[in-house]
């Protein structure tokens, strides 16, 4: 007798006993954990808060300003914490696990311990231990992130965006901690593939960064430069802008959509604050910087043969340029358009297609180029692309330039005819 559709031989007796047990014993060990699971329920949801004893405890030494005391609660937390979760397994796994559920438990408690302390800290003037009773909670981040525990993170990202967004224009320095530790979470999710908790960042930045904008405004910094000064935008924006540089250096087959919309919303507001700001403003740095992050992303992601990634990324690039152009701001407009032609020297180099852009991503760029009206922008850009291009990808830039030349009219001061995109003969006087 052989198994049903199966070409090896038929199990021995011995096999077959084996088997049984092993199922018999798979069984008794998953009605173990259901009754510990069970048990486990049922003390947790007639359990106090596991926190509130050192919670009081806490309490009494900010009321006290005992710091010695306040210093020890970061470490009783961590241990209490790495005990809390250390029976959760990675979510990963594909088994039952009768821990699930207990992550987001303790978040709970921690995050309503820690907004105790920050309420009395505040109370009793302490603002300068907030940023130490913060750590509790990126503790257990970190510990999350080794479990996985995607949802239970996102809990305690949601708790730092609205301490972040209370500690606007009030407490600097829990702010850029906060924004740290969002970069520091951000690049780790990326590194892990957690999409959830990179896309969660992502959001919370770019939500951050236009409330910030809405609340303070734009600040100008002093001529004289600081390297030791910045304002909570500059560290929100710095934290931002990196990311840009991490797709394309190490993540450059990825869809960063999220990523894309944050810089986005911060280029819009920013954008609309220019109104009345000199136009030599710092602003307008800031604004360029934005437009580049983005940017870089095409050329890596055209080479990984991402061709939806580099669409997304001239897409965005082309809404803000417009929005630019919509809101009169042709200088710095003018300085997008650089970016413009090297994306479309980059995709004419490949013959990558998207459905975001059935006509093609050089072609998209191309009709948009005829319509610019920064000439000379253009003209600049193109025969720096030339003098860029070497190889077998030369001659596919100076096909786009001959033929971009001759629907725009104009040969951009190069030897050739922009009426046929042919070089000038050696002969022809208009080589003098």
């Amino acid at each position: 007798m052989r198994y049903v559709g199966g070409t090896g031989p038929e199990p021995s007796e011995e096999n077959m006993q084996q088997f049984a047990e092993a199922e018999r014993e798979n069984e008794q060990r998953f009605k173990e954990d259901q009754l510990r699971y069970i048990e486990f329920k049922r003390k947790a949801e007639s359990a106090t808060d596991p926190l509130d004893t050192l919670s009081t405890v806490a309490v009494a030494a900010l009321k006290a300003t005992d710091l010695q005391t306040l210093a020890e609660v970061p470490k009783t937390i961590r241990g209490i914490t790495r005990a809390a979760l250390a029976s959760i397994k990675p979510s990963g796994l594909t088994h039952w696990n009768p821990a699930g559920g207990l992550a987001d438990k303790w978040v709970m408690h921690l995050i309503n311990f820690t907004s105790r302390l920050l309420e009395v800290a505040r109370k009793e003037g302490l603002s300068s231990v907030e940023v130490d009773i913060l750590q509790t909670t990126d503790d257990c981040v970190c510990q999350l992130i080794e479990k996985e525990e995607e949802q239970a993170i996102i809990k305690i990202m949601g708790f730092w965006k609205q301490v972040s967004n209370a500690a606007i224009g009030n407490n600097k320095s829990v702010f850029i901690w906060l924004i740290t530790k969002y970069a520091a979470i951000g690049e780790t999710a990326l590194e892990r593939e957690l999409k959830s908790i990179s896309d969660e960042t992502f959001r919370h930045l770019g939500w951050l960064g236009e409330n910030l904008l809405d609340k303070t405004g734009y600040t100008e910094k002093a001529i004289m430069y600081d390297l030791d000064y910045s304002t909570e935008f500059d560290e929100l924006l710095n934290a931002l802008l990196s990311f840009g540089s991490i797709y394309s250096s190490k993540y450059s087959k990825q869809y960063p959509l999220i990523y894309f919309d944050a810089i986005r919303v911060v280029f819009i507001k920013l954008s609309k604050l220019t109104k009345g700001l000199p136009s030599d403003s710092e602003i307008k740095n800031s604004l360029y910087a934005c437009i580049s992050s983005i940017a870089s992303f095409i050329d890596a992601a055209l080479r990984s043969s991402n061709s939806d990634g580099a669409a997304l990324a001239v897409i965005r690039i082309r809404q803000c340029y417009e929005e630019l152009v919509t809101i009169q701001l042709h200088e710095r407009a003018a300085e997008v358009v650089s970016l413009l032609v090297d994306a479309a020297v980059s995709a004419v180099q490949s013959d990558c297609k998207s459905h975001l852009i059935p006509e093609g991503i050089g072609e998209y760029l191309t009709k948009l180029l005829i319509k610019c009206p920064y000439k000379d922008k253009i003209a600049s850009a193109v025969r720096d692309s030339l003098i860029k291009s070497h190889g077998t990808g030369h001659s596919k830039v100076w096909g786009f330039v001959t033929e971009l030349g001759k629907r725009m009219g104009t040969n951009f001061g190069l030897m050739f005819d922009e009426k046929t995109g042919k070089i000038y003969a050696n002969d022809d006087p208009r080589r003098q």
